[in-house]
């Protein structure tokens, strides 16, 4: 379903691309939603990147939803022509990318491909490394992570023991019903790249992933976007994809860590009839709506009454070059929940 603020004119002079474009701008007013659909499949092609073709089939499935640019507004804007400037936040590059070879329906293979991309100094006895790999094979769902649990996902200390048994031969087999499910669910992994990038984390890229493309978060962006640099020179970039890069899916590049003792669960709203991303409490055990980090950032109050608050401490004298972001400290954004991040990392990118 579109927004309401997207209309479609009928005009059948335009062609497909213009239509097309035409669209995915009237989007960008508002969220980058059509960023999730971009992906690259002809590198040669002079189209704009982060316009979605979205009359030809993707060559890998989309990614589950989560909050990499956490719950904030978007900075977008066409400058003319084919080309698009996005404010974000550079993260790291691609070090390596190699194609994941995962066949439908043939289980040794399958099992091979997951033996072949393990870290190869992983010990297995539940480590964070284990950890790690296991929650990029499944981009982190788990039917514990959902508030009430899914069926249709493994609970992750079932699904770890499925990993070790397809890394470590010397283990049990685990039950018929847990490997299967765990291959099932493991369908992302289907006409991608298996990433490591420079600061060491893992991930799971488009299938046209390569060394040193740029992984970027956008505010209001809910995936990481793998971008490359043009050969031009012009310091401009090409949309190659989303991704899934471990530890910065939940607005970890914008706000930091959560605190310790929560964790991001995905709780069923009765009313929506859908998930939202929440916080548990693992003390505690009760989850809420409100993102905990807000509570302990550095904050000013604006003179309209509004929270402004610094993520990397108390700004100085010296710093300079601020963005505010217009964001939300729940899913809900009721009265109170609105909230100005002060950001001096932004940078604008210029896709074309």
């Amino acid at each position: 379903m579109l927004p309401d603020r997207v209309h479609i004119a009928v005009d059948y002079r335009q062609t497909v691309d213009e239509l097309l474009k035409d669209v995915a701008l009237q989007f960008y007013e508002g969220n980058l939603t059509p960023l999730l659909d971009c992906e690259m499949q002809n590198k040669s092609t002079q189209k704009p990147s982060w316009v979605p073709n979205w009359s030809t089939p993707r060559l890998s499935g989309p990614m589950p939803v989560f909050q990499a640019g956490g719950r904030s507004h978007p900075h977008a804007k066409h400058i003319g022509g084919n080309v698009l400037r996005v404010i974000g936040t550079r993260v790291t590059k691609v070090r390596t990318a190699e194609c994941m070879a995962f066949p439908r329906g043939w289980e040794s293979e399958c099992i091979a491909a997951i033996r072949k991309h393990a870290p190869s100094d992983m010990i297995l006895d539940g480590t964070r490394v284990l950890d790690m790999y296991c929650r990029t094979l499944l981009v982190n769902r788990f039917s514990d992570f959902f508030e009430p649990p899914r069926a249709t996902f493994q609970k992750s200390e079932e699904a770890r023991e499925v990993l070790m048994s397809f890394l470590d031969k010397d283990r049990p087999a685990p039950p018929i019903a847990h490997k299967r499910l765990f291959l099932d669910n493991a369908e992302n992994m289907r006409g991608r790249t298996f990433l490591w990038t420079e600061d060491g984390r893992m991930g799971l890229g488009p299938g046209l992933a390569a060394t040193a493309d740029e992984i970027v978060v956008f505010p209001g962006c809910r995936l990481p976007i793998i971008l490359r640099p043009s050969q031009d020179g012009n310091s401009r970039y090409r949309v190659v994809g989303e991704c899934f890069i471990h530890d910065i899916m939940n607005g970890e590049v914008l706000l930091g860590p959560l605190p310790e003792g929560f964790k991001h669960v995905k709780k069923l709203d009765l009313t929506a009839g859908c998930y939202y991303n929440s916080f548990r409490d693992t003390m505690s055990g009760e989850t809420q709506d409100e993102d905990p980090r807000f509570g302990l950032l550095y904050s000013e109050m604006r003179e309209d009454g509004r929270k402004r608050v610094f993520p990397t401490g108390p700004p100085t004298v010296e710093d300079k070059g601020y963005i505010g972001l217009h964001g939300w400290t729940s899913w809900r954004r009721g009265p109170g929940s609105e909230v100005e991040i002060m950001r001096n990392d932004l940078e604008a990118f210029l896709l074309e």
